[in-house]
């Protein structure tokens, strides 16, 4: 993105109250060396930042068909409260303050590549973003693979987040049709799963020549040293216990991915 010129800002799960604050606060970006403004609706594959208002199915569902249309558009959260994991956010209730300077924050990092050092605005904790585990490697992609919308919505929130582009399956038959047909630098798998579990996942991709390589992250609720055994054995190069912290996904992409 060109930091001179307006960026366009679409919004999904974000409601026309909110729209209509946006709108008063990206007029007084107007005169500023950055600007912003809402894209249509209908429109939203032009836009620059993607705004994630709510994390139900049919909100996801459809930003994820414009990100596959639009690999390269930011997204930012908008958020209750704090979330527990990394990326950028923005706290309810809108200010125009807060809003600006969050968006500042993650144009500027896109552009630059650098971190922002200036530190969060209030009410905007977690605005800037973490490491981008992508810049000067090409690019890199993380298939999360989970029956539970929430720890998709988390886990890939945290990666995107951190520059990484994320596909998603619900469960062990999908990620094996994802991995049959592109190309991952990480995978995060969930355990139970109805039909073939994660652990079967598991030893189906370490069993492919092409592509035992991948780094294979376990996700489960269980931190019982026989389950941690049994990922193991399956080939699983890490065991992360669920609720999955934010310095365990840092650290964890730092191991696989530097």
């Amino acid at each position: 993105m060109d930091h001179t010129n307006t960026y366009l800002v679409a919004t999904f799960g974000i409601g026309y109250f909110e729209r209509d604050i946006l709108s008063g606060i990206f007029r007084l970006s107007s005169t500023r060396r950055l600007r912003y403004a809402l894209a249509d609706e209908g429109d939203e594959q032009s836009a620059d930042i993607a705004l994630l208002g709510s994390t139900t199915q049919e909100v996801l569902g459809e930003w994820q068909a414009v990100q596959s249309e639009c690999p390269d558009i930011s997204v930012m959260s908008v958020v209750n409260a704090k979330p527990r994991d990394p990326g950028p956010y923005i706290r309810r209730p809108l200010m125009a303050k807060g809003v600006i300077q969050a968006l500042d924050a993650l144009v500027t990092d896109d552009s630059e590549g650098q971190k922002n050092t200036t530190g969060p605005a209030p009410g905007v904790e977690g605005a800037v973003q973490g490491p981008r585990w992508a810049k000067g490697r090409g690019s890199r992609r993380a298939l999360v693979v989970d029956d539970s919308l929430t720890v998709r919505t988390q886990v890939g929130l945290a990666l995107q987040g951190a520059g990484i582009d994320v596909d998603f399956a619900d469960s062990g038959e999908n990620a094996l049709e994802l991995v049959g047909r592109k190309s991952f630098d990480i995978i995060f798998l969930d355990v139970v799963m109805t039909g073939l579990d994660g652990y079967g996942v598991c030893k189906a991709i370490k069993a492919d020549r092409g592509r035992r390589h991948i780094p294979v992250v376990i996700l489960s609720s269980q931190s019982r040293p026989y389950d941690k055994v049994k990922g193991k054995f399956s080939g699983a190069n890490c065991y992360l216990t669920k609720p999955v912290r934010a310095d365990e996904i840092e650290s964890t992409l730092e191991k696989y991915l530097s």
